[in-house]
């Protein structure tokens, strides 16, 4: 999907920096709370989970399977400790919730069929007595096949719960625990960056992620971006940056803005065209090129909106209207999502002007799509 070449773009923009210790990082910024998305950790660990988990659902053993996500959880909070201890620092875990309708079904409904067709090749691989390295085989054809299902995040929850670490209460601010987590209403990413804007909850805070999606969401301007983190070396050598530092290096910043939401209102509407999870990018155009159209031949002093300024830039694109949904329905994702499973609301979000109509599309209106996941027009 687009999103790939915006995380290379994001790498060679220079808003990245390297870190040789992310204790030290975290110390340095003094940091109160790490808001950690578990989903890439789910699929750090999985390699040492893959085989028995894939043997344990072959056999419909689900007390195996119970019993290898209560290791896989014991060891993601070994990893978490380990950037907390000897400190007054927090973790929060945060796990996605509903999927969202808005989300490219079709590919969704593909990697339903890539998952199914995996466990049935390796299934065939450990019937046959004649395979050469089966465990090594199966074991890279799991990792394709095992995906963050709804089934396995409630495993997890529960193994989290019987560990003592329970759903934080946004009602008691006075006694925040150490370590704790937080089950999205639909996507983690919104909620994580919510979380990351509330400094007078949690202190200063960093976010664990290499996802690019949260930099399409409004605030958390200064949080600490943790993006890469070499488990294996003994000080957590990492990537990190900020999204105020990616603004600059994206030259998104300009000298007139009376705020910084108008940049990001610049880049939550490059996200939105440059690929993401909604809608890919359009094709033979780059990120950088997508860019120089926004900022050269679009963009107008009125364009204050971030509905607007997409309009703008899809008309420099010549982006006929029947496929420009997509790219409508995403920003309005990013400027406008829903968040917090336990008092479900909108965050306070981009400059922007809602549409009622793509807003339900969003938010998945059955209506509104045909069987197989495609969009009704």
């Amino acid at each position: 999907m687009g999103i790939l070449h915006f995380t290379s773009y994001l790498k060679h923009s220079g808003a990245n920096k390297e870190v040789p210790s992310l204790r030290t990082q975290f110390q340095k910024s003094n940091i109160g709370t790490i808001i950690i998305d578990v989903i890439p950790m789910f699929k750090f660990l999985l390699r040492r989970y893959a085989y028995n988990l894939f043997r344990a659902e072959n056999d419909n053993n689900q007390y195996a399977v119970d019993k290898i996500l209560d290791l896989f959880t014991g060891n993601m909070l070994a990893h978490v400790k380990e950037l907390i201890k000897n400190s007054p620092r927090k973790a929060c875990l945060v796990l996605d919730g509903d999927y969202l309708r808005a989300m490219d079904r079709k590919k969704y409904i593909n990697n339903g069929a890539r998952c199914e067709q995996m466990f049935k090749l390796a299934r065939k691989l450990l019937r046959d007595p004649h395979v050469e390295q089966k465990h090594k085989r199966i074991t890279e054809i799991a990792c394709q096949w095992v995906s963050f299902t709804n089934k396995y995040k409630m495993i997890i929850i529960n193994h989290l719960r019987s560990r003592g670490i329970y759903q934080l209460d946004r009602n008691d601010k006075k006694n925040v625990p150490k370590l704790f987590y937080v089950r999205a209403l639909a996507e983690a990413a919104p909620e994580i960056v919510v979380l990351a804007r509330m400094n007078k909850f949690f202190g200063k805070t960093a976010i664990l992620s290499p996802d690019p999606h949260l930099f399409a969401y409004r605030g958390a301007l200064g949080s600490l971006r943790v993006l890469k983190i070499d488990w294996n070396s003994p000080d957590l050598q990492c990537i990190v940056t900020s999204k105020i530092e990616l603004l600059h290096c994206f030259k998104l910043i300009y000298s007139n803005d009376e705020t910084p939401l108008e940049a990001e209102n610049r880049l939550a509407v490059l996200i939105s065209v440059g690929g993401n999870y909604y809608a890919d990018k359009p094709e033979s155009y780059g990120v950088e090129t997508i860019k120089k159209i926004m900022i050269s031949g679009c963009e107008r002093k009125s364009a204050t909106k971030a509905n607007v300024l997409l309009e703008g830039l899809l008309n420099c694109l010549n982006m006929p209207e029947k496929e420009r949904i997509v790219y409508r329905m995403a920003l309005h994702q990013f400027g406008n999502p829903l968040i917090n499973s336990n008092n479900p609301h909108r965050t306070e979000g981009l400059v922007m002007q809602i549409n009622c109509h793509i807003q339900k599309l969003v938010d998945g209106a059955p209506d509104y799509f045909h069987r197989d996941g495609r969009l009704r027009q």
